[in-house]
Formats: structure tokens, sequence, C-alpha cells
């Protein structure tokens, strides 16, 4: 009789252990290990592109802003104007000068640039200006010596687009100045304060490899090879200005078995001795603890993302999150309703604003066309009379606003103008000229009411009236989708008056008070508007150009 082979009880034991223990809890360790590697993987890469995309933002912020200082050197004139000087007297130390006292006053103070140079294409004459406290000697023959030529062939044959260099460890950022034949006389070179420009990429964790390019040139390079087998790679891509600027940082690939050898003895000790209750443990907290966090973060995403009011529906078995999440439901509801009223008021206080600043008058220009109607009345009884009774009563209609809108037609608005205009005339004689010209296509576009009219008063009460007299264009057309009101009239704009238009936008903007003329309007543009319209006055041919640009709404 066959007997059956019987194993030991050791044997049987380990067999058990082996198939129900060091198996299961083998593969298990393998798969939380890679579910780990990947959860870490997935993380680092969530922050580090959040970190890579918040530092393009401020860095397009910084450059734009330097990118608007080079558009200042070229588009305010002085530069070219002391330059025609020069073409004019060849005084070449009045040149320097000039130009060495617009950088020192524009660029003295600014920290985002190391140093700012003009450099001239027929003439060995470079003004500079040094904003920071690196040596000046050095700097200005590094300048002279490596700099200037590189850069002078290079930009030779731009217009007036922006480039940025990366000479040795220096950035540069360069710009033509083109003369009245759209010739490059000079060009405006920036010596770039990195640690101002770049903070945000400076300011990376050290860990990353980073690389910056600008309009496809590398301007911070990385300090090793960034490869794809080694490293996750990370690319951000934004503009400033049509300047494309891509950002890259690499980190390296992370595995938890070999960066963590210990981890694994860990996890097969911690199993042997503890799975029984490390199972319930888990899934006690998964149901008490991990599931009620994770409704809640999702709610909370709900919130941030607009759904305001958003209330959780299953409500957890524990007293502690069942707390919680009575408080989120009933913060939440708070929380719409306090933005419903915030908006609510905030609307009513705008439009408020917008009623208060239309219905101011001049009382300045009331006097003086009661004076007039008065003078012509005392004279003799004739049309002229009746005629300026009726422009004032459209004046005033007009001030009043007793219909209540505060968007006509731009016809309408040019019946106002008429109004006022046709009194001037009659305050000033053959000594006033006014004419129009008005694109009858956007004769029913929608602005606001007393906007074109306040700017023509300015340029009467201002300019024309003192010089006993002169000339005055108002202007209407379509330019890029907007609506332009512009008026165009004999006069100088002094440095007193520049003070004191740069003065009055300070104040309309800040709201501080509610004044009428050029204040009025820049507020209520302001109010209506935002930043989507603007107002701009500037001088030339012994003209001043006084110009509201409006969105076509």
């Amino acid at each position: 009789m066959n007997r059956l082979k019987v194993l030991s009880l050791k044997w049987q034991l380990i067999i058990l252990v082996v198939s129900c223990w060091l198996i299961p809890i083998a593969a298990v360790a393998a798969i939380f290990g890679s579910l780990l590697t990947e959860s870490y993987r997935s993380s680092t890469q969530q922050e580090i592109e959040t970190n890579v995309r918040n530092a393009m933002d401020q860095l397009v912020i910084r450059l734009s802003a330097a990118i608007e200082d080079s558009k200042g050197v070229s588009y305010d004139g002085i530069i070219r104007s002391i330059y025609r000087s020069w073409q004019i007297d060849g005084d070449q130390a009045a040149l320097y000068r000039g130009i060495n006292e617009y950088l020192q006053q524009n660029f003295s103070k600014d920290e985002k640039y190391h140093a700012v140079f003009v450099s001239f294409y027929e003439i060995d004459v470079q003004p500079y200006v040094i904003t920071s406290s690196i040596s000046e000697y050095s700097t200005l023959r590094n300048y002279r010596d490596n700099v200037r030529p590189e850069l002078m062939r290079a930009m030779e044959e731009e217009d007036t687009a922006i480039r940025f260099f990366l000479i040795g460890e220096d950035v540069y950022m360069a710009r033509n100045l083109l003369d009245g034949r759209f010739t490059p006389y000079a060009s405006v070179v920036m010596m770039c304060n990195q640690d101002v420009l770049f903070r945000s990429v400076y300011n990376l964790p050290s860990n990353l490899l980073t690389e910056l390019k600008i309009d496809g040139e590398v301007i911070i390079p990385s300090e090793s090879a960034m490869s794809e087998s080694e490293h996750h790679l990370v690319h951000a891509e934004d503009t400033a200005d049509r300047h494309s600027i891509g950002l890259s940082a690499a980190y390296g690939r992370f595995n938890i078995w070999k960066d963590v050898p210990t981890l694994k003895f860990g996890i097969l000790a911690a199993a042997a001795l503890g799975i029984p209750m490390l199972l319930i443990a888990v899934l006690f907290f998964y149901r008490q603890v991990t599931k009620p966090t994770n409704t809640l973060l999702k709610a909370n995403e709900k919130l941030r993302s607009g759904e305001r009011g958003y209330q959780i529906s299953e409500i957890p078995g524990n007293q502690e999150f069942r707390e919680l999440t009575t408080q989120f439901n009933t913060t939440s509801a708070e929380l719409k309703n306090q933005f419903e009223q915030i908006y609510l008021e905030q609307q009513a206080l705008q439009q408020a604003k917008i009623k208060t600043l239309q219905s101011q008058i001049n009382p300045h220009f009331l006097n003086n066309t009661l004076e007039v109607i008065n003078w012509e009345a005392r004279m003799a009884e004739n049309e002229k009379v009746s005629s300026m009774i009726e422009a004032l009563a459209t004046m005033l209609d007009a001030a009043l606003d007793r219909d209540n809108k505060g968007m006509i037609p731009l016809r309408q608005e040019i019946q106002h103008v008429d109004a006022y205009l046709y009194i001037i005339h009659e305050r000033l004689g053959d000594r006033f000229h006014a004419e129009k010209e008005i694109d009858e296509e956007i004769e029913n576009a929608m602005i606001p009411r007393l906007i074109l009219q306040p700017i023509v008063e300015n340029a009467v009460e201002h300019d024309i009236t003192p010089q006993g007299g002169g000339t005055l264009l108002v202007q209407a057309y379509r330019r890029d989708g907007n609506i332009v009101l512009e008026t165009i009239h004999s006069g100088t704009l002094t440095e007193e008056d520049r003070a004191n238009i740069a003065r009055i936008m300070e104040t309309a903007l800040s709201e501080e008070e509610n004044k009428i003329g050029l204040q009025n309007v820049i507020q209520r543009l302001h109010l209506i508007y935002g930043g989507r319209a603007r107002f701009t006055c500037e001088e030339s041919a012994g003209m001043i150009h006084m110009r509201l640009t409006l969105p076509e709404e």
C-alpha cells in the first residue's frame, strides 16, 4: 500500500506564509512602489509646471515694462530733436550733454538696467547712464570694445524692432531710432539687470536646469544639457509685445526603489508585522478621513472655479467632518450672497458716479454765454439772440441729461459741439474758425454723453481764447475697431501744460476729486470702459492734438 507523502508542519507553515503572506506582500509592495513613484512624479511635475508658469507670467510683466521703456525713448522724440539740432549746428558736446541729461532723467533710478547707452551710426558719440553699482570704467570699456561693434552690425539692417542679445554673461536689449526718412541714425541699448528682469527665473528651485529664450535667442543658458532620457522637461511659452518667450526647466527622473534603497526592506518588514491591522487602519482611514477630505477638496475646487454657493450633498459619518461639511455649505451660501450683494452695490455706485460726473456744469462757461446773450439783447433785437438762446438750450439739455441716457449717438454729441461752437464764434467773431470732419458711417455709434464737448471747450478756453483767436478742427473716425474723437487746434504745449495734464490724469484715475473738463472726461472714461479707452494729448507742427479712443461696442 502506497503511503501518501505528508509534509511536515514546518513546511506547511512555510508554504502558507509564502503563498498567503510573502507573495501578496511582495506584489503589494511592488504595486505600491510603482504607484508612489508615479504619484510623486505627477505631483512634482504639476508643482514645477505651476512654478514655471508663474515665473513666466512675472517675466512677461517685467519684459513688457522694459519694452515699453525702449518704446518711450523712440516715441517721445526727444533724442531725435537733439539729433536734429546737431545736424544743424554740428555741436557734438551739446548732443552728448543733451542726451546724457535725458538718460539721467529717465533711467538713473531704474533698477531694471545696469546701464543705458545711445550709439550713433554716423558719429562716435556714446551718451550713457549707469544705473547701478557696477564698475563704470569696466562697463564702458567692455561696451565700447566688445558690445557696441557687434550690436551695431546686427542692428544696422533692422527697423524699430527690439532685439535681445547675450554677449558674454550680459543681456542687452537694443532698438533703433529712426529719422524723418525712416532711416536708423542711432540705437538705444539697455544693459539689463538680470537679477531684476529675470528674478522669477532665478527664483525657481535650485535643483532645476533652466533655459530662457527670447525670439529664439538663448538668453539664460542651461548649466548642462537637458537630456530627455535623464530628465523630465517642462516648457512654457508666451509673448511680450509680439516677442516670443520660451522658458524650459528640467529635473532628474525619480525611481523610488533606486533613490530610497531601504524603503523596500522597510515596507516588507512593516507588512510582515502588521498587515492585518494596517489594512483595517487603511480602510478606516479612507472611509472616515480620506474620502471626506477629497470631497471637501473637490468642493473647494468647485468654489474656486466660480461655482459660488456649491453645496456638498454627501454628509460624512463622523462628527468632525460632518461639522466641517456643514460649515462649508453655510460659508459657500453666505459667500454667494455676499458676492451678489457686492456686485449689485458696485453697479449702483458706478452708475451713481457716472450720473454725478455727467451732471456737472461749468458755471464759468454759462456766465460767459449769458453775458454775450445779454450784450446782444442790449444792442438790438435780431436773430442772433434767438440762435444763441437755442444753442444754450441745447447745451443745458446735454448737461442736465433730462432723458437719463448716459450713452447717446455720436451725431447727438456733435449737435452739442455745434451749439457750443456757435456760441464761441459769436464771442470771437472772425478771429475763430472751426471745421468738422465726421465719418458718416459712425454717426450712430453710441458714446458717453458730453465726452467730446469738454475737450473742445478746453481747446477754446485754454489755447484759442487767450491767443485772441485761432483755428479748430473736430474729427470723428473709425480706426482698428475703435471710435476716435480728435480735436486739432493752434497752440503750443509748455512744460507747465504737460505737467498739468499729467496731474489731471493722475488725480482723475485716483478719483480723489470730482472736477469738470479734462478730469471729468478721463474719470468717466475710466468708470465706463475701464482700461479699454485712452486719452492722449500731443503737439505737432504748432498744432495740439487731443484724442479720445473709445472701444466700439
